[in-house]
């Protein structure tokens, strides 16, 4: 164990500016000696063996019976120039091989939303720019005044402000996820190929613990096509019925089956049950009625509206790149049933408060929340207090550190839990960091 005997306040610009890629100076006398510190300062291209079977339907405007099976890769190999259906769109006329396409990645958040998700939008951009993918955050707030002044519920706003961003900011044929803010990397290697090769304008999927097609969560070619699909999805927002109806997520279901003709736009069963429903969301029962409708018209698929030159493809459950976090029992490395992992989690909610999201933090390698005038330490003013030693009861592993210092910055904010000693191996940075339990000494 060792005593940090010298320590000083600074900026939090200061605590920015230093590296913690010290030599090592505390434990090297002895080759894996945990060493414990009083803590008085503050702060491949994965293959992806996913075999995942589609169904090709609809060749027209109504789904037919039968259809081959091909996985996104499959889909590369044999169409290199894109080309798909009898009357191809803008997308696949204008991009002539994969090397034009560029992805992206995108999520629509106000100031507030922005700053409460601020560690988990980090991340998002540092898994981007791993792969090559381009981050963006369209804000909520005069950035695109046509759609705020059209649409008043966020949720329909959201679609109209990525098909007007996605016209301006990126290339025909580009391939843009759009984001929920609470979705967070998980699988950090495995990149989005097996999904950005598809072909369809609007790629969404089944959710896991419904019926439900999900609706905050999407894939979209920049075709003309698809940005006409966006945009009358947003307008859905004048003619949600009286009762509960899930805002855009129910509208996607009669917006899917009307795009490619499975229903008319009048006098369909599944529309008249879509605007029937006037039970408050403590009645459900009518809502998923409308759904199952849908459903069954919309099944697992790909669907082509010759007419429009649309099409969208509906992936399988727990087939897509992203799902709720808490149904995820796959192995992490995509090793589990089916070689398949997602690589996003959805449903990560943060409150910014350390304490209550620490959970949270620790599985997604997130930061802490640090306040702007803190204290460092780094090796080089830092001395061990004991070697060879422990804490006697640990309260929390932080997981591995380079260096003491940067273990002493990441359990700042623990005090409720944490007392001002912790262990920290230089031989073995592995071990992790961990601090004892308030009162062990």
């Amino acid at each position: 164990y060792h005593a940090c005997n010298q320590h000083r306040r600074v900026s939090y610009n200061d605590l920015a500016m230093t590296s913690f890629n010290h030599t090592s100076v505390c434990c090297g006398s002895k080759p894996g000696a945990w060493c414990l510190y009083v803590f008085i300062v503050s702060s491949s291209l994965f293959v992806l063996n996913l075999w995942v079977v589609r169904e090709f339907r609809a060749a027209k405007t109504n789904l037919k019976t039968g259809g081959s099976t091909e996985t996104a890769l499959d889909i590369l190999k044999k169409s290199p120039q894109f080309e798909v259906n009898k009357n191809p769109n803008a997308t696949q006329l204008e991009v002539s091989n994969v090397e034009d396409i560029h992805v992206h990645m995108v999520a629509i958040a106000d100031k507030f939303f922005q700053a409460r998700y601020a560690v988990m939008f980090d991340s998002m951009s540092q898994y981007a720019s791993k792969h090559g993918y381009h981050w963006h955050i369209i804000g909520d707030s005069g950035i695109e005044p046509l759609c705020e002044q059209k649409y008043q519920i966020f949720f329909f706003r959201k679609h109209c402000m990525v098909a007007s961003w996605m016209h301006r900011e990126t290339n025909v044929g580009d391939k843009v996820f759009v984001f929920d803010s609470d979705v967070v990397p998980y699988r950090t290697n495995v990149p989005l190929h097996n999904w950005s090769y598809l072909r369809e304008d609007i790629i969404l999927y089944e959710r896991t613990w419904n019926t439900e097609i999900a609706a905050g969560n999407y894939l979209v070619t920049n075709s003309e096509a698809a940005r006409s699909f966006l945009v009358r999805w947003a307008q859905y927002e004048k003619e949600i019925p009286p009762g509960f109806s899930s805002a855009d997520n129910g509208a996607i279901h009669l917006h899917l089956i009307r795009s490619v003709n499975l229903e008319p736009e009048k006098n369909g069963t599944c529309g008249q049950k879509y605007y029937s429903l006037t039970e408050p969301v403590t009645n459900l029962d009518p809502y998923y009625d409308f759904v199952d409708c849908t459903r069954k018209l919309a099944k697992p698929g790909v669907y082509t509206n010759d007419e429009s030159s649309f099409s969208f493809r509906i992936l399988k459950r727990d087939t897509a790149w992203v799902m709720d976090g808490v149904y995820d029992s796959y192995e992490k490395d995509g090793s589990g049933p089916g070689g398949f992992g997602p690589v996003f989690h959805h449903g990560v909610k943060l409150t910014g408060k350390n304490d209550e999201d620490l959970d949270s933090l620790l599985k997604y390698g997130l930061q802490l929340n640090l306040p702007e005038d803190t204290a460092k330490v780094s090796s080089n003013s830092c001395e061990p207090i004991l070697k060879t030693a422990e804490c006697g009861e640990e309260a929390r592993g932080f997981g591995p550190m380079l260096t003491p210092g940067e273990c002493a910055v990441n359990i700042y904010k623990w005090k409720e839990i944490c007392s001002d000693s912790f262990m920290f191996s230089e031989s073995y940075p592995e071990w992790g960091c961990r601090c004892c339990v308030e009162g062990d000494t």
